[in-house]
Parts: C-alpha cells; sequence; structure tokens
C-alpha cells in the first residue's frame, strides 16, 4: 500500500489538449473527459508520462531517481510513484463584468472532499454550496451587476441571481481556500472571481465553452489545405485548475523518498502535458 499522499494543483498557464484519440462528434480530436459527467479530465497515465519526461529534463536528477519514481523502461518493477487522474477543479468561463468567472460546483467539492478523506487529510465543508438552478454562490465583488434590480452575475448567456452564504472549507471562506491553492501570481484573482454553480450548470457549461480550433495544411505547391488536412481541435481553456493525488512507496526499490519527487516539483514548478508543444499547448504550473 502507499505510504504517503499529497495533493497537487495544476494552473493551465496555456490552453491544454490532453487528447482521447479520433472523436465521433463536432471535434476531431476531442480532450479527454469522465465518462459519467463529461468533465475534462487527464488520465493519470497521461500526466505520468508528461512528469516522467519533465524530471528526466531536469539538470542534476539521477536516472535512477526517474527510474525508482516512474519505474524502469524495462517494467522489470514497478515505481514509488502512484497518480490519480487529473480532475477539474475549476473552470474559467466568461463573465459580462469582471472579463470571466471561475466555476465549480457541489459535485467536483464533494469529490474533492472524499479524495483528501482517502489521504486521511482532513477537509469539511459548511454551510450551503448547492444553489438553485437560478442561483450562484459568490462571495466576491468583480463580477456582479444589477440585474432586474437584483445582485445578478452574468456567465456567457445566462444570468444567476447572487447568494452569499457563509460557504466554507476547513473553516476557512470557499473562495479564500480554493484561491490559496492557486500560484501566488493569480490567488487575489481566483479570490474574486469564483463562483460555485449548480451541477448541472457546470456540466453544461464545460461542455460547451471549452476551445475548438481549426487546424489545417497547407500545400506550398498549391497554396491549398491538403487533403485530409483540415481538423478541428479542442482545448481546456488557459486559467483552468486540475488537481491530482500523488501517492508514493508501493514500489520495490526504497532509494529515492517521496521529499525528493516534492522538492524536485517545487523547485521545477512549470512543465508541459498533452499535445501542441510546437505551438505553446499545454503549459501548467504546479502548486501543493
Amino acid at each position: 500500500m502507499y505510504k504517503q499522499f499529497k495533493p497537487m494543483f495544476l494552473y493551465c498557464e496555456t490552453a491544454m489538449h490532453a487528447g482521447a484519440g479520433t472523436g465521433v462528434g463536432r471535434v476531431d480530436l476531442p480532450i479527454q473527459r469522465e465518462g459519467h459527467t463529461g468533465f475534462p479530465k487527464i488520465e493519470s497515465s497521461s500526466l505520468k508520462g508528461s512528469l516522467r519526461e519533465h524530471f528526466e529534463e531536469i539538470p542534476g536528477v539521477p536516472n535512477q531517481t526517474v527510474n525508482d519514481l516512474f519505474g524502469p523502461e524495462d517494467t522489470s518493477n514497478i515505481g514509488l510513484l502512484g497518480l490519480t487522474d487529473a480532475r477539474l477543479l475549476l473552470f474559467p468561463i466568461r463573465s459580462a463584468k469582471g472579463i470571466f468567472a471561475f466555476i465549480t460546483c457541489p459535485h467536483i467539492l464533494n469529490k474533492l472532499k472524499s479524495d483528501y478523506l482517502m489521504m486521511g487529510e482532513q477537509f469539511e465543508i459548511t454551510g450551503n454550496i448547492i444553489p438553485n438552478e437560478s442561483e450562484v454562490i459568490y462571495n466576491g465583488t468583480s463580477l456582479s451587476v444589477n440585474y432586474g434590480g437584483r445582485d445578478s452575475i452574468m456567465l456567457e448567456e445566462f444570468v444567476f441571481d447572487v447568494i452569499n452564504p457563509d460557504t466554507t472549507i476547513n473553516n476557512i471562506k470557499y473562495n479564500e481556500w480554493l484561491a490559496a491553492v492557486c500560484p501566488d501570481a493569480y490567488k487575489d484573482e481566483v479570490l474574486d472571481k469564483v463562483v460555485i454553480v449548480r451541477d448541472t450548470i457546470f456540466q453544461k457549461l464545460v461542455s460547451i465553452y471549452t476551445e475548438v480550433i481549426t487546424r489545417n495544411h497547407i500545400d506550398n505547391d498549391t497554396g491549398v489545405v491538403k487533403d485530409g488536412q483540415l481538423f478541428t481541435e479542442e482545448y481546456l481553456p488557459c486559467n483552468s485548475v486540475m488537481y491530482y493525488m500523488a501517492m508514493f512507496g508501493n514500489g520495490a526499490s526504497d532509494t529515492t523518498s517521496f521529499d525528493s519527487f516534492l522538492t524536485n516539483m517545487d523547485e521545477n514548478k512549470l512543465f508541459r502535458i498533452g499535445g501542441g508543444a510546437t505551438i505553446g499547448k499545454g503549459f501548467v504550473t504546479v502548486k501543493f
């Protein structure tokens, strides 16, 4: 069994494409999503491969440490490091005021709670986290507008009434707790812009408002798109926040410590996940 655990948070510095292969819908190359919710995710195998590549490029990290953490290439042993899928925590969505909001929902917060409890960590939610379909929970100021004489927030084309219950996570205001897991450069923005919407609203927004771009390959001789080279590709937007659980101690080797993994992650916070390496996609900052 794993002996040590650590929640790790990923802030998308650029749009990210953790691909699910060829799609059958409106998008040729969709991102990975949970089957039962449709929420974007990153498969643990994709995440582990990205982290291994990241560690292989860190100066001074021995190959033995990489093999101990992630497993040797010959698969003679499993690695000491285990990872869960990276799940979506905050999703950026356009707002009529304040440019954009960070949205989350009760299902996500309750899943985060269960993941913390699985690690033996405290995670207590108090107060209301389940707004009505026409309401959002919001403690900030920059997103609020007066709509029909009511304090409201407009997300894309949807208008919601604002309620301000005393919602806390571990006895801290929910927006303060969520801001604290983001990189320092974004704390104030998240603090004033994080909104809790109903599960069904969140599901609808993350299904519709990811980024979909059209890519092509122009034939230099003819000046037109080559046959079969026009396609659409989906991206998780810049400013999205995800989290995963790092678990340690289930391998055969004991020459590498969990602290060595955490220290190198702390010192080398920026790494890349998914496709689009040559077009600046997939850069994330880790916080823990």
